[in-house]
């Protein structure tokens, strides 16, 4: 015989051909155990808060962002002047509701321009001075 064969022989709690001893076998049942806990408390746990949300939804709905003004709400003038200065070449414009901002160059200087499309006025005339 070998001595791993003497080893086994001479130790009474590891059976011949067994890998663990007893005590190896009941401390991996423990662990097993608990680590099957943890998981049956985790799934428990996440139904449970899934059940809580869906059940208890607030009367108030999330904010939802609304346009300044809405289009179909407003009437739009048919013909709006822009009031551009003598020579004066258009570069820009943007649309925000019904209002609306004109960027020009001009040999006197640049400038923007702020229309109200349902009322057809000039709210804001803003000169950029080229000088120094």
């Amino acid at each position: 015989m070998t001595e791993t064969a003497n080893d086994q022989a001479s130790d009474p709690s590891k059976p011949q051909g067994a890998l663990l001893t007893d005590d190896q076998i009941k401390r991996l049942k423990v662990a097993i155990t608990i680590m099957s806990a943890l998981l049956v408390i985790g799934v428990v746990t996440l139904i449970s808060r899934v059940i809580y949300l869906a059940s208890n939804r607030s009367e108030t709905p999330a904010r939802v962002l609304q346009p300044a003004a809405e289009p179909s709400a407003t009437k739009l003038q048919a013909d709006v002047k822009l009031p551009l200065p003598a020579s004066a070449r258009l570069m820009a414009t943007s649309l925000s509701g019904n209002r609306l901002i004109a960027q020009y160059t001009s040999p006197n200087g640049d400038g923007l321009m702020i229309v109200d499309l349902a009322t057809g006025q000039l709210l804001s005339h803003v000169r950029v001075d080229g000088s120094k």
